[in-house]
């Protein structure tokens, strides 16, 4: 689910899982760096929920790559 509702919570939408995304966010950063950190505090993450909040991230325009790092738009 993209957004929260009735039966999905705020943090396992898309919307809440790139907003813990952003939370974790740090220059010179690796897509797998990233990943990492994220399954380390919290088991639930699954890769496809991953992927999906990082392009939901990228089509915002928040999140780009360049030369495998991870660049992040400034506020």
């Amino acid at each position: 689910m993209l957004l929260p509702d009735k039966y999905v919570v705020v943090e396992r939408s898309l919307l809440g899982q790139a907003a813990a995304i952003l939370q974790r966010r740090e220059p010179d950063r690796t897509v797998s760096e990233l990943w990492s950190s994220l399954v380390a505090e919290d088991s639930s993450w699954t890769f496809d929920r991953f992927s999906l909040a990082l392009s939901l991230l990228f089509g915002f325009g928040v999140v780009g790559i360049r030369n495998g790092i991870l660049v992040w738009a400034t506020p």
